[in-house]
């Protein structure tokens, strides 16, 4: 099934389902709009994902050439009871010649179509700031995702005119952070142990026995053996505890564009206030490892309150970060096609535009 939609030049679009036969395609689009090479981020992330055997994707082409592409992972999320496939469209691409004809709202429209009678339940994404909103019908916004930053250089986030205010705020961040080391460590003494694997007993005994409430990604080993294997990104696990206070976390890194980043991928268990004391020793250890780091930063939802005062991270809904940028919005619609009914809109009996029944952590979020 193919969506012909007028363009604003002489040719029409086609957008349909990608065929293995676009694949170099595709390639050769990602490489036009990122400057990179695209095959193993391909291979990755949609024809090595676990919970699809196909590339889910929609394109649009004209004159037999492809012009734009939404691609959509697969998680497998818990909802209520249940585990039910979500699709998560992300690393949208346009051809820069083809810009500004509404191919995006084309390409969401058609995905919503394309699924509507198949298995996922659920469409959700996390959009920044800079991300231009989808418009097509049957996207609602659930709540602003909030990310805590951990920065080393604050001036980074500024523009050449800005320089005053990079001072300003480089002071700030400076004594907010001394504070925070100056802090008295009431941690147990426990050893923390670093490796490059991903121990997927302990991780999947951890996400089992202490599932949070909401919305989230089921970490079972499929999705260990599949999520961390990202090769944009390095992971390190860490671990500490003893068998009634046992904690764990993945931290990723990564050199793009002159900067060092680490993300705090994933926390182990994800509802971890009960264990701020060993997920506190488990990040000051991820500080302790990345001194010249540039930014370290996770999702405010993973990271309970004392941690992130204790070991300086500021959220970008506070002062200063809110100077220069915004939360993540996290957006969903059923997969019931472009046109819901209200009923569609409870999967499993959870509402999935209600903020209070997510619990998403960087991990959810496909380019950590």
């Amino acid at each position: 099934m193919a969506l012909r939609a007028a363009s604003s030049g002489k040719s029409d679009y086609d957008v349909r389902r990608y065929h293995h036969s676009d694949r170099t395609a595709v390639l050769d689009l990602y490489e036009t709009v990122t400057g990179r090479d695209g095959t193993n981020w391909l291979s990755w992330k949609y024809e090595d994902n676990p919970y699809v055997d196909h590339v889910s994707m929609v394109v649009a082409t004209t004159a037999d050439r492809v012009v734009a592409a939404m691609p959509a992972v697969a998680f497998r999320l818990h909802v209520g009871d249940r585990a039910e496939l979500a699709l998560q469209p992300t690393d949208t691409m346009v051809h820069p010649e083809h810009r500004h004809r509404d191919l995006l709202d084309l390409l969401a429209d058609h995905l919503r179509r394309v699924y509507a009678d198949r298995e996922p339940a659920l469409f959700f994404d996390v959009r920044g700031e800079s991300d231009r909103p989808i418009q097509a019908d049957g996207w609602k916004e659930v709540d602003r995702l909030q990310t805590a930053y951990r920065i080393r250089h604050p001036s980074l986030l500024l523009d050449d005119d800005a320089r005053r205010a990079a001072r300003i705020t480089a002071r700030a961040f400076g004594s907010l952070q001394r504070l925070s080391h100056r802090l008295r460590d009431c941690s147990p003494d426990w050893t923390v142990t670093r490796s490059n694997h991903v121990p997927t007993r302990t991780l999947t005994g951890l996400a089992r026995d202490h599932r949070p409430f909401g919305i989230h990604a089921v970490r079972d080993p499929r999705y260990l053996a599949w999520r961390f294997e990202n090769p944009a990104w390095s992971y390190t696990t860490y671990l500490t505890g003893d068998d009634e206070s046992r904690a764990a976390l993945i931290a990723g890194e990564r050199h793009v564009a002159g900067q060092h980043v680490v993300a705090l991928t994933d926390v182990y268990p994800p509802a971890a206030e009960k264990r701020a004391t060993a997920v506190e020793q488990l990040v000051r250890a991820v500080v302790a490892d990345n001194p010249r780091a540039d930014t370290i930063l996770a999702d405010e939802t993973v990271l309970p309150r004392r941690v992130r005062r204790r070991t300086g991270f500021r959220c970008d809904s506070r002062w200063p970060l809110s100077w220069f940028g915004s939360p993540s919005t996290l957006v969903t619609a059923p997969a019931s096609g472009p046109d819901p009914a209200p009923a569609d809109w409870q999967v499993a009996g959870v509402d999935i535009t209600d903020p209070e029944n997510w619990h998403l952590s960087l991990a959810e979020r496909s380019c950590w």
